[in-house]
């Protein structure tokens, strides 16, 4: 059973997350809400099961007290029941029972809230208040007597009471009293009645839905009722040569002797404690015993009285709820100090703290090259290792080649690899297997770490004894990782930035020389679309719809222009700080101008564009896509300086053993003394009003062909326009340059 203790404790810690949910993240408060409904689903059987209890409890402690009055010579009727009433300590009557409305011509109800001592006549109600302050200060006795109570119809009904305490629990605090009435009978007990009650007595006993005993005082069982038996793995006949101490738990067996010695001391009417039974199967459950004594008629204790209610599940529920709030509230103090971490190594370490991997001696978080998508990383990264005692690496880089490390087969994206005995997987390769014997690791869990849907690497534990596992711990384990997840992927994102930070200052000196040209082909097209924009929400003019549609057309082509510039400007920093992607592959030259050729028309549909692709060329070693895109960066530049409807002109053929691509205009030229520096960024040739763009173009293009291994160039001609040309290597040529 969830006690007083306890239930406090779990409604106080859960008052004080639920007092904090505004600051916990979605899936805490999703854990919380799981929790509070498991705790109010525990604490609603606890009250049932505690309901029953008291009225097993009761109607055992009324058929105690018929035979009492019986075996005194006070019973009569053939009804089993006695006037029962139960007051608080003040003696306001909360319940009565059916006898107790017969006996005073009203239902049992109507008595509910009126004070006991106005049942009785005028004379006698001091007696009745003498009782109650006795109680009150703490007496432990059993009062006893005669009075007179009045009937609704104002008769007098004589009586005889006995009057006792209710005590709640191992401390015997007192939280009611009740009060028994029957009507004297004068003439002697009728045997044929006190058999009848009797047998009524072993019924309720025998067959009772909870486990009832009688043991002698010094606690040798006597009888025992069937549902004992059934609680206890033992028969009636094997009880009765055993005692109390013999199915009681031995760290139990002290408190039980303590309160019984208090019992027959009259200190105390009953107690409760909750207590382990061993059964006779080696088992074990709890049991919620409540004991009390069987007096004579001279008030001598005779046996003691035991009421066992098997608690075992209550126990259970009790102790899933205790852990999960401990996890709950584990999990709150790890997030908090993950949010604090500032390194990858103190997020592992904060992860590190739970309790569920105690007997982990090392873990490792795993970082891929880029986020693993279709294709597997090229290499993979060491984010942070932990381990328990320091000790010397094993092995492990910090950095290595994708399946140099061993555990690459069990990287999975959206499944948690379990190996439970790294000794007997068959998926674990002889190379790993005596690298983790040297470690002492006896067990893995590899987890995937995702955050904001990207899998970007993969938590690997090391367990020093072979890892059992059941649902809930495995996702209380998740959980945490997943939280470990988002703060390693967003420290990682700051490493990020602090390194680009840096390869940014080291750029700063060039692209401050540039700073006065980028801001005003910022400010151009910006300009533009707020002036249109701006004119399109005036309120005091009414455009018409060929003039919005202009405006719009205009707000169009400048957000290109800009999304142009911001396009080539990522490209550039990209190339310089070598991170431009590439994917170098044999490919014949007519790809890239089959790639290439609907972005060319578009870009040259003022112009007329003719194509020329000599036979027999090799094979190149070239990224496809990056290719095209120094075409179009060339046949861009050829329409922004030459004049619509000439010619621009693509040919491809054979120089030595390079593939050499040429694109010629018929514009104005590049003079030769600006040649040379036209593949600089921000650097234009003309100053034509007409031209635009700010000159990465070039820049962009130079930076792909040499990552290529070729080269760009102006060629010289005697044509009027521009020629530019750049050279790619043949396949084998590429080969050989190879390291």
């Amino acid at each position: 059973m969830i006690d007083d203790q306890n239930t406090a404790y779990l409604l106080d810690r859960l008052g004080q997350l639920s007092r904090q949910r505004d600051a916990l993240p979605a899936y805490q408060i999703d854990i919380l809400e799981n929790l509070l409904d498991l705790i109010q689903l525990g604490l609603n059987e606890t009250e049932r099961r505690t309901a029953q209890s008291e009225r097993c409890a009761q109607a055992l402690a009324d058929a105690t007290a018929g035979l009492h009055l019986a075996q005194i010579g006070q019973w009569q009727g053939s009804s089993f029941e006695v006037a029962s009433f139960v007051t608080d300590t003040q003696g306001i009557i909360r319940r009565s029972n059916r006898a107790a409305g017969a006996l005073l011509q009203q239902q049992p109800s109507h008595f509910v809230g009126h004070e006991i001592k106005d049942l009785v006549k005028e004379d006698q109600r001091a007696t009745f208040s003498d009782i109650l302050a006795q109680i009150a200060a703490g007496e432990q006795i059993i009062h006893e007597g005669e009075s007179v109570l009045i009937t609704t119809n104002g008769e007098d009904v004589e009586v005889v009471f006995t009057v006792f305490s209710l005590r709640n629990g191992p401390a015997g605090k007192l939280v009611g009293i009740r009060w028994l009435f029957q009507r004297p009978v004068h003439e002697g007990i009728n045997q044929d009645e006190l058999f009848d009650t009797q047998e009524r007595l072993r019924a309720t006993f025998a067959q009772s839905a909870v486990g009832m005993a009688h043991l002698t005082l010094d606690g040798r069982w006597e009888r025992a009722n069937e549902r004992l038996c059934d609680l206890t793995g033992y028969s009636e006949e094997e009880l009765v040569n055993m005692t109390l101490a013999d199915v009681l738990h031995p760290d139990d067996l002290r408190e039980d002797e303590a309160y019984s010695q208090q019992l027959l001391a009259g200190l105390i009417t009953t107690y409760t404690l909750e207590l382990r039974y061993l059964q006779a199967e080696s088992g074990l459950i709890w049991a919620r015993q409540t004991a009390s004594l069987l007096s004579d008629r001279n008030g001598q204790p005779q046996r003691r009285i035991l009421v066992v209610e098997d608690i075992t599940d209550r126990k259970r529920v009790q102790s899933d709820l205790v852990a999960a709030l401990h996890r709950t509230h584990q999990l709150y103090a790890i997030s908090r100090y993950i949010a604090q971490s500032n390194t990858h190594e103190e997020i592992l370490k904060a992860l590190m703290g739970a309790d569920e991997l105690r007997n982990v001696h090392r873990a490792l978080a795993i970082g891929f090259e880029q986020p693993w998508e279709d294709t597997p990383p090229e290499s993979l990264d060491t984010l942070a290792e932990w381990w328990r005692q320091a000790q010397e690496n094993l092995g492990a880089s910090a950095s290595y080649p994708f399946g140099q490390l061993g555990y690459e087969p069990f990287f999975l994206r959206n499944e948690t690899v379990i190996i439970s005995n790294v000794g007997l997987d068959n998926r674990i390769d002889s190379d790993l297997g005596a690298f983790l014997e040297k470690a002492g690791t006896q067990s893995l869990l590899v987890f995937p770490l995702v955050a904001n849907r990207l899998w970007f690497g993969t938590l690997i534990f090391f367990f020093d004894e072979v890892f059992s596992s059941d649902d809930d711990k495995l996702r209380y384990i998740t959980s945490i990782v997943d939280l470990a997840a988002i703060a390693l992927f967003n420290q990682r994102l700051f490493t990020l930035e602090a390194q680009a930070r840096r390869d940014a200052e080291v750029a700063d000196d060039l692209k401050l020389k540039f700073l006065a040209v980028i801001s005003h082909e910022l400010r151009t097209p910006l300009a533009s679309i707020k002036g249109f924009a701006s004119t399109l929400l005036a309120q005091d003019v009414t455009w018409s719809a060929e003039s919005q549609r202009d405006f719009i057309q205009t707000i169009d082509e400048e957000a290109d222009k800009l999304s142009e510039l911001i396009s080539q400007l990522l490209d550039l920093s990209r190339l310089e700080a070598g991170t431009l992607a590439m994917s170098l592959e044999a490919i014949a030259p007519g790809d890239v101008l089959k790639m290439a050729e609907p972005e060319l028309r578009i870009l040259a549909r003022n112009h007329q564009l003719t194509v020329e692709l000599s036979d027999d060329l090799p094979m190149m070693m070239a990224d496809t896509q990056r290719l095209a895109q120094v075409l179009a960066n060339l046949v861009n530049n050829s329409t922004r300086y030459s004049t619509p409807g000439t010619q621009i002109s693509i040919k491809v053929d054979m120089v030595d053993t390079d593939v050499v691509f040429s694109v010629s205009d018929q514009g104005v030229g590049i003079p030769p003394e600006v040649q040379q520096s036209i593949f600089q960024p921000f650097n234009r040739s003309t100053d034509i009003a007409s031209e635009r763009g700010i000159g990465l173009g070039l820049a962009i293009s130079q930076g792909i062909v040499e990552r290529h291994g070729g080269r760009i160039w102006v060629a010289e001609s005697s044509k009027a326009g521009t020629t530019i040309r750049f050279a790619i290597p043949n396949v084998q040529s590429a080969n050989q340059e190879r390291p």
